[in-house]
């Protein structure tokens, strides 16, 4: 589980997904799917679609199955030719 607990310079409170997608963990629809799935806590509360983020709340995001997609990414990564790998 990953904490979040970066204060933002905007107006609290303000909506989950719009707190989520400004630590920039992805887009608002993308962390409503998130908050769908019951994968957002806030305050150790499971979050809904429409919750209110105050200043110093603590935020947590489950991830799981993140591992095995980045290692999916490396893999092809792998097989690329050095011709077309990015050098960034």
């Amino acid at each position: 589980m990953e904490e979040i607990n970066k204060a933002h310079s905007s107006e609290f409170p303000m909506r989950i997904n719009k707190y989520l997608a400004m630590e920039g963990r992805g887009s608002r629809r993308e962390m409503d799917k998130l908050v769908e799935e019951g994968k957002v806590q806030i305050n150790g509360v499971a979050a809904v679609l429409g919750s209110k983020v105050n200043e110093g709340d603590k935020v947590e995001i489950k991830f799981r199955g993140t591992r095995e997609k980045q290692a999916g990414h490396q893999m092809a990564m792998q097989r690329r030719s050095k011709r077309f790998r990015s050098k960034s």
